[in-house]
């Protein structure tokens, strides 16, 4: 499956476990954080999801003033999924 894929790659020592990148893959730890945290939400696992769009932001968050509105909107989906795991 595609989280499989996603996990194994940020699970990656050399890519994202103990904060460690390398050379061209750097760029695509953000993305795959995003992603799995896109794939979480689909999935329905808010907890999951919002750990994933925890990390995308952490490495976004100083990001060039034209990605900030990516930033924004991940921040929404996490406070979305934090208000929907309150009681019903």
């Amino acid at each position: 499956s595609a989280v499989a894929y996603y996990e194994r790659f940020v699970s990656t020592p050399a890519v994202g476990a103990g904060g460690g990148v390398l050379g061209g893959r750097a760029p695509l730890l953000a993305q795959s954080y995003k992603r799995l945290g896109e794939l979480q939400e689909q999935r329905g696992d808010r907890e999951k999801a919002i750990e994933y769009y925890g990390k995308f932001v952490e490495l976004w968050k100083d990001a060039d003033a034209e990605l900030q509105p990516v930033v924004q909107d991940v921040k929404q989906r996490m406070s979305k999924l934090a208000g929907e795991g309150g009681p019903r």
